[in-house]
């Protein structure tokens, strides 16, 4: 991850047998202002809850199976009336089935919406997880939120440009509002701020002095990943380390998102670049250094022998041999086309 504020960096790149190593500047904003805008709020305040997902798919794959269902199943009048929520907590879980891949949806298309491939295979009647109880799943949805090829979402913006290990709400909106300063459009303060809290309270669980309601006691799933932690009064934690059950066909697809994300035509990838890249899977799962190269020490065996791991000159990096790699992950199903 990097950090809001410009830092010198050396990028090394290897083609063939040659070294591409570039001195450049790098700050939170240069890397994707000009090709996306953030997007604030839509969430409605709520973190994603367990239930919400689970009971969604059934209802739908119940009434419709596996085909294209009717746009008012996503009114928010419709969702509060069959799932028993609330008018915005209703807006939330549509905005929640969108950005984690769930649900293919476009309001301004005459296109019916459909459940995606990923959302039948995981929560369908005969899928992996159904009811939502496995970290592999957790590891996927979170995938899913902050790998946006869309808009740039407080998400997606923390786990790949923000280099900070310890930092407070406030400092994390700060940095924010640095980052959107390039753009041609005026953010509130507060809708950032809210973005920020409901981030937040999607990583941390609430404290029992929170839970008001029996609602509130339902956490967001990705709370179970303890990526971020509360450390003392408000100050919070979010240390790289070694993660546990990190999918991987997840661990390869994120590998070839940072390949496309850099333009990077090679077939080779150092591990510095593979550790602290945007769009890396050492930024977007919080690995330490040595959890990377424990999963790297694998990877031949997980790619299918498609990708192997060099450290013979003094500069590890890894060998991608073919794209055999990539129908494992594609097998998997892949939820891009449905992202916002």
């Amino acid at each position: 991850m990097y950090s809001g504020h410009s830092t010198q960096k050396r990028l090394i790149f290897t083609l063939g047998n040659n070294i591409l190593a570039v001195n450049t500047t790098i700050t939170s904003t240069s890397r994707f202002s000009n090709t996306k805008s953030f997007t604030f709020g839509s969430h409605q305040s709520f973190p994603l809850r367990y239930g919400w997902i689970e009971k969604f798919c059934l209802g739908i794959q119940n009434k419709y199976g596996n085909n294209p269902f009717e746009k008012e199943e996503l009114r928010p009048e419709v969702l509060s009336q069959n799932y028993g929520l609330g008018n915005n907590m209703a807006k939330s879980l549509r905005f929640w089935l969108k950005f984690c891949g769930i649900v293919n949806d476009n309001p301004n298309s005459k296109e019916k919406p459909t459940i995606t491939d990923f959302g039948i295979k995981i929560f369908g009647p005969n899928g992996f997880d159904p009811y939502l109880e496995k970290k592999e799943t957790i590891w996927h949805l979170h995938y899913n939120v902050i790998s946006s090829q869309k808009n740039m979402t407080t998400w997606g913006w923390f786990f790949n440009f923000f280099n900070k290990q310890s930092f407070d709400r406030q400092q994390l909106v700060n940095e924010i509002i640095d980052a959107t300063s390039v753009e041609q459009k005026e953010y509130s303060e507060n809708n950032i701020k809210r973005d920020v809290d409901c981030f937040v309270r999607s990583y941390i669980a609430p404290s029992p002095q929170s839970v008001y309601t029996a609602e509130d006691v339902l956490e967001c799933p990705l709370t179970e990943l303890n990526l971020i932690r509360k450390v003392y009064g408000n100050a919070l934690n979010a240390k790289r380390d070694f993660q546990d059950g990190i999918p991987d066909e997840l661990f390869l697809r994120s590998i070839d998102n940072l390949r496309n994300n850099l333009g990077i035509t090679a077939n080779t990838i150092t591990v510095e670049t593979l550790l602290n890249s945007p769009y890396s899977p050492g930024a977007n799962f919080l690995l330490s250094r040595e959890a990377l190269t424990e999963k790297l020490e694998n990877i031949s065996n997980i790619s299918d022998n498609s990708i192997e791991l060099d450290q013979s000159s003094g500069l590890a990096q890894i060998i991608i041999k073919d794209d055999k790699f990539k129908n494992i992950y594609e097998n998997y199903q892949s939820h891009e086309k449905a992202v916002a």
